[in-house]
């Protein structure tokens, strides 16, 4: 599972009754599909420290290049849900965390 061990993690959080195996396999699914948008484990590193620098920068001072790399990010989580739920569908509350590992 050398996606997951990379510089993020994911969790498939709130879906009850789901077997390790089928858990294990969403994530990845979602790992893997945000990999394809992003290149790298480290570019989804970078992006996610962007991410969240922007959340203490005031709206008037978020540059042009900054608001793509938000636009990418959202873009990029739709396409890793949808891989990530495969299979499965959607649970209410459920949902994909990623953190920077």
């Amino acid at each position: 599972m050398d996606v997951l061990d990379a510089t993020y993690t994911v969790a498939l959080c709130d879906y009850p009754g789901l077997a390790q195996a089928e858990r294990t396999a969403a994530e990845v699914r979602f790992a893997v599909a945000l990999e394809h948008q992003f290149g790298s484990p480290d570019d989804i590193a970078a992006t996610m420290h962007t991410i969240d620098a922007l959340e203490r920068v005031e709206p008037e001072d978020v540059s042009a290049h900054d608001l793509v790399a938000l636009q990418r990010w959202v873009r990029a989580l739709s396409v890793a849900r949808l891989a990530g739920y495969r299979g499965l569908g959607v649970r209410d509350g459920s949902r994909f965390e990623v953190r920077l590992g």
